[in-house]
This record gives C-alpha cells, structure tokens and sequence, in this order.
C-alpha cells in the first residue's frame, strides 16, 4: 500500500488506485493516518471530524469506520476498548520517506558531500505534488501536521540551497532564492545564501542592498536586528573576504576554509568530556582538525610539557573549557595553568597561540592576571549554553577557522 499526502490525498495497493468515499471518509482516513501504528480514541475522531453534528456522531463514526475497514486491505483498520488503530509501514508513506531523505541529505551536507547531499535532497523535494494534506488544508485536526511538513519542506529547500552553493553553482541559484525570501521575506537563512550568491557572482552591491532590505524589514516589523551571523556575513562582503569563496553556511555564519596549517588545542576535565565530545563533533565537520587533551594532571606532570607538545604539533588556537565542575575542583581549576603556560610559551609572531576561554555553563571565570595588562576574564570567550548555545557555537568555530586560515596563508 502507498498512501501519498504531499499533495492531493491518493491511496494505491499493487498500482491499483483506492478510492475511500467522500471527503468524510477521507478525512477519517488521513485523521488516523497522523496517528499511524497508534490508537486513537473515539472521542477524538468524533471531535475532529463530528463536533457540529454531536447527537448522530457516535453512529456516524462506526458507520465511517465499517466502509472505510472494507475499503482497506485486511487487517490494516483495528478497533480496540478505547477506539481504532491504522497499521502503516514507513515505507507507505510519502511524509516518511521525505523525511527520511532529509535527515540523510543533511547528514551528507554536514559530512561536506555537497554533490550527493543536493542529490538526495532534490530526491526529498520531487515527492511534493503540491501542497501538504491539500485536501484538508482547512480542518482543524490537520493544521499542525500541515505546519510541521510546510516548516521541513523550507529547511529542506534551504539545506539543498546550501549544498549547491557548496557546489559553486551561485549564479543559477539567484532567480530560486528571490523567489524564496519573497515568499519567506523575514527568514534570515535565505536571505543570507541570497547575499552569498549574489556576491560569489560579482555583484557585491546587490548583496549589500539584500541586507539593506532585510535589516529594515526586521526594524519595522519586529523591532530587531539581524543575528550577529547575518551581520558578520555583510561585513565580510564589505571587506571581499577571501573566505567567502569558499564553503559557507550562510546561515549559520559557518565558514569552512581549505588546507589549514595547523589545528585546535581542546584543554577540559574528565566531567565535561560528553560535551568536549559534541564541541569537538561541531569543530571538525566544519573542517577544523582538533587534537584534545584533559586538565588533570598526572603527578609530576607540567602543563608546560603538554604545551610545547601541542606546539610542537602545531597547534594553533587554544580552547580552554570552563564549567562549575571544573572550577569545584579541590586544588582549584589547573585550567589556569594552561591559560599562564600558553601566555608565557610566546613564539615569534605569526605562530603566537590563540587562546579562547569557553565556558559550559553560568559559572565565574578567575580573573587571572595573563600579562600585557589583560586579565582571562578580558579575553573574548564563547558561551555554549543557554538559548545562545548555537549562536556561541557558530562564532567559536568561525573565529576557530579564520585564525587557522589566516596562518594557512601566512605559511604560504
């Protein structure tokens, strides 16, 4: 059995078309279809499907319920004590498939397999023949299934978008994406891959005005400024920043620069390893190559000994991780020590380390004289919790990539 709902409501067995009754028996069938392999009480379907008509409902309900069993291959419709179950495979439904198809697009696009990622994604959006639930477009019982399928199909679209900009093919995208931010003109992600595309295709101004538009709409409309990601991209248009031609999640403000020289130090303790483990996730889809190493120190070890390994391996940026676990420990927090050894280990510019104190959690950094008149809580850090774990997050694997980048040319 296929059952087709990006589109006008079809249902198929073996080729054969099944035509269920009216637009009531439709609308049962598809109620119980976004409940599949689950029962649905009776109280609901009457709600859904009989609330002006309450005196007759009960009967109307098993009447439905009858034709619709008879119409069905057998043993799909089950009734239970308290109402009825529709028996789906996955594999019956388009809605499945396509979000199928989107989770592995997404997970080739993060693995940088932009070519097979805007295959299998442009294999997700040709199951759309139209609008979601069409048929039901104005039932009550349908509409959060209809926003849910609508928000998925737009983040599909932007997710292949990406992938082709990844690609190189800017110009042909720019018609797509004005259609795009017109239908969705406060959706910032679009509107950035537009600035992308219009800039990679030499037309800076454009670009610029995009973002122009895109500002004064978000001022007028909501009282807001575009997000930090969104305004770092039009300065890096401003300034023609060689990154920018380059793999970019424009809206996401992820730059994944090329052949970097050297790579990122993580310095944590053993209670933050899960989330070292996704900030480490995070740092190498984007490309960058992390070596890690825990805070706790063997006796008579020197963290001065493990700084001038990771020197000697090139590290280049230092990520010292803080949290309340960290700084609990009873003979302090020996992420200090790293913070003085990277601060007294200075090499001949350009191969001077980057430090970037990151903090996992609302806890109090030490304010710790590093020399030059600046302290460890002076030093730009990167928050990664709260509702600006993922803006945190973003900004410490661009800082991450431009400062790798930068060294990148300089060797050159």
């Amino acid at each position: 059995m296929q059952v087709r709902m990006l589109g006008p409501f079809q249902l198929e067995e073996d080729g054969r078309r099944i035509t269920i009754g009216g637009f009531r028996q439709r609308a049962l069938f598809a109620s119980l279809l976004l409940h599949a392999n689950e029962v649905v009480p009776s109280e609901q379907l009457l709600v859904d499907l009989w609330s002006e008509d309450r005196v007759n409902a009960a009967n109307a309900l098993q009447a439905a319920i009858s034709r619709l069993r008879r119409a069905l291959p057998k043993d799909r419709l089950v009734t239970t004590a308290s109402g009825y179950m529709l028996r789906i495979f996955p594999d019956e439904l388009d809605t499945s498939q396509f979000e199928q198809l989107v989770s592995e697009g997404r997970e080739f696009l993060a693995a940088g397999e932009a070519a097979q990622a805007a295959r299998t994604l442009r294999q997700a959006l040709s199951l759309w023949q139209g609008s979601a639930l069409a048929d039901f477009r104005y039932e009550p019982f349908a509409q959060a299934e209809i926003a849910r399928l609508e928000e998925l199909h737009l983040l599909c679209q932007e997710s292949r978008v990406e992938a082709d900009l990844a690609s190189g093919s800017a110009s042909v995208l720019i018609p797509e994406l004005r259609r795009l931010v017109s239908e969705h003109p406060l959706r910032e992600r679009l509107r950035g891959q537009l600035m992308l595309a219009l800039y990679r295709d030499g037309r800076q101004t454009e670009a610029l005005e995009a973002y122009r538009e895109f500002r004064n709409s978000l001022l007028e409309e909501l009282g807001l400024e575009p997000t930090p990601h969104l305004r770092e991209l039009q300065v890096a248009i401003l300034r023609h920043d060689q990154l920018l031609s380059q793999t970019v999640d424009a809206g996401k403000g992820v730059m994944r620069p090329r052949n970097l020289a050297g790579h990122a130090f993580i310095s944590y303790v053993r209670e933050d390893s899960r989330r070292v483990d996704v900030l480490q996730q995070t740092l190498q889809a984007a490309g960058v190559p992390v070596w890690r190493d825990t805070a706790d120190l063997w006796p008579g070890e020197d963290w001065r000994i493990k700084i001038r390994r990771a020197i000697t391996d090139n590290a280049l940026v230092f990520i010292a991780c803080f949290s309340r676990a960290s700084i609990a420990r009873v003979k302090g927090y020996q992420n200090e020590e790293l913070v003085l050894a990277v601060e007294q280990l200075r090499l001949r510019p350009p191969d001077n380390p980057w430090l970037i104190p990151v903090r996992f959690d609302e806890c109090e950094i030490p304010d710790r004289d590093i020399g030059g008149g600046r302290t460890l809580t002076s030093i730009q850090r990167a928050d990664l919790f709260g509702e600006h774990s993922d803006e945190g997050t973003a900004r410490l694997v661009a800082s991450v990539m431009r400062i790798l980048e930068r060294h990148s040319h300089i060797a050159e």
